[in-house]
């Protein structure tokens, strides 16, 4: 089997910008490298295929509103609502949840997030675990974006936001006025590739992917993009 692009010689890959530490660059024709990118480019070339990147707004890639891609990846969480609207393939990474709040503090019991004033991405896994799991007094807030909900943070707009966890040590290693306080074990916080309901490519794509796990290709990747952009180990995170 190979994969059938949309666009004859060339994989077009959907993602959200900006996303530190998974794509670095502010719009795809400035992109340096990133986990998911790098990712992306292994993929491209194992197909012989040309690498193009389009940035679409997250709530529409969680929807399944590719834009016309023959996938998505932006640390996109397998749901079983997000099945509904689009195709996933075997996961690439696991992830759990972190909470970025002001420099200093820490977040460590479920008392305390309740009473919280929460943000998060709209339409993320993060904002569906604030209602439904930790059930703040105030109803959080969704942000567009992670840039967003961090200044979110620095500001005093809302006393935390909840982010993927890599996402929020990424997010925050530069900054002084934040910090990735707290970390909630998730057990769904696997990523995957996102491809349209009806696309003939997903065994192609979870091949791909299998190789480059059993390889070690992916955890070279994390190892090179990710966890030297941390702000700290995600496991001294309370």
């Amino acid at each position: 089997q190979t994969f059938q692009p949309a666009t004859e010689g060339v994989l077009t890959v959907a993602t959200s910008l900006p996303a530190p530490g998974f794509w670095e660059g502010d719009d795809p024709d400035h992109l340096t490298g990133g986990f998911e990118y790098e990712l992306a480019r292994r993929l491209a070339d194992r197909w012989d295929l040309e690498l193009r990147v389009i940035d679409v707004p997250f709530d529409d890639l969680a929807t399944g509103d590719l834009h016309g891609a023959d996938l998505a990846m932006s640390q996109i969480t397998i749901t079983d609502e997000r099945r509904g609207h689009m195709t996933f393939s075997t996961p690439y990474y696991h992830d759990d949840d972190g909470a970025v709040l002001a420099a200093g503090e820490q977040l460590t019991d479920l008392k305390t997030a309740k009473e919280r004033l929460w943000g998060a991405i709209d339409d993320s896994t993060q904002l569906d675990l604030l209602v439904d799991v930790i059930r703040p007094d105030d109803e959080p807030v969704p942000f567009a974006d992670t840039e967003a909900a961090i200044e979110a943070v620095a500001s005093g707009q809302v006393d935390a936001a909840l982010l993927d966890l890599a996402t929020a040590l990424v997010a925050t290693s530069d900054r002084d006025d934040v910090t990735t306080g707290g970390r909630i074990v998730v057990v769904d916080g696997d990523m995957a590739a996102a491809m349209p309901t009806d696309s003939p490519n997903r065994d192609v794509v979870d091949a791909a992917i299998r190789s480059l796990t059993s390889d070690r290709t992916i955890a070279t990747l994390v190892d090179e993009h990710l966890v030297p952009r941390f702000e700290r180990a995600p496991d001294s995170i309370p």
